[in-house]
């Protein structure tokens, strides 16, 4: 597999196009679509921010979909880990959304911070060919 290298200021080139690609407005598409299209096309990434809905099946498809284009020894931060603003309803809080990815994948992650946000490094691709 080949790895792209990092560019000053941090910034990876396959980040950089995903970025102008998919510079839409956030109401204009949601990001499972987005996120299915980068798979479809194959992209890959060495890091994943996943910060979207808070209910928790849109969490866990943006995970799955998030996953499959990570790199392995790539990382992907979850967001809000912790929030619970609107009560204490699993379905409406995205930890257990992400408490649920973690069981699935921890074989195969290394868990770098769990807190606000929770951070994972995938260890391998699971045979997964994109």
């Amino acid at each position: 597999m080949r790895q792209r290298r990092a560019r000053p200021g941090g910034a990876f080139r396959s980040e950089r196009r995903a970025r102008r690609r998919f510079a839409a407005p956030q109401a204009a598409r949601e990001s499972r679509q987005c996120l299915l299209e980068l798979v479809q096309r194959s992209e890959e990434f060495d890091l994943v921010y996943v910060d979207g809905s808070q209910l928790v099946l849109d969490v866990l498809v943006d995970a799955a979909l998030s996953w499959r284009l990570l790199r392995p020894s790539g990382v992907c931060i979850f967001d809000d880990y912790t929030w619970s603003s609107l009560g204490d309803d699993p379905i409406v809080r995205p930890g257990p959304a992400i408490d649920g990815f973690l069981s699935v994948v921890e074989r195969h992650s290394e868990l770098l911070f769990r807190g606000p946000q929770l951070a994972l490094r995938k260890t391998d691709d699971l045979g997964f060919d994109g």
